[in-house]
């Protein structure tokens, strides 16, 4: 069994998962995630938050179609690619996930893992709201 827990900035989903965790005697994976997550990638964990909470702005977007529409068009080798950077991301994000998941009695905090453990059985998804 694992819960899964995802949270509005500021209604203590953080705390609450603690406080989850202790009371069935589980483990809780919170900011812990974001490190592995880290190590994995190659980034710091202030990277992965940052690649992982920031939506893409208007440029940011229109580069990215007008790339996709124009393969000609490359970055140069010492640009960050964001798509890819994202991408690979998410495969790392997905992994983690998924491997304390299977440790079962686990409380997940945030990093997508409701998305990434939607289809299992043994899962308590709740999302705290302020």
């Amino acid at each position: 069994m694992i819960i899964t827990v995802s949270r509005e900035l500021g209604a203590g989903g953080s705390e609450i998962a603690r406080q989850v965790a202790h009371t069935l005697g589980w483990r809780v994976v919170d900011n812990e995630l974001v490190d592995q997550i880290a190590a994995r990638s190659g980034m710091t964990p202030d990277e992965v938050v940052d690649l992982e909470e920031r939506a893409p702005g208007f440029l940011e977007r229109l580069i990215r179609n007008l790339t996709k529409a124009a393969p000609e068009i490359h970055p140069a080798p010492s640009e960050r690619v964001p798509d890819l950077e994202e991408a690979r991301l998410v495969r790392v994000t997905e992994t983690v996930v998924e491997e304390m998941a299977r440790e079962g009695r686990v409380v997940l905090v945030g990093r997508a893992a409701p998305a990434v453990l939607s289809r299992e059985q043994d899962a308590l998804h709740v999302k705290i709201v302020a």
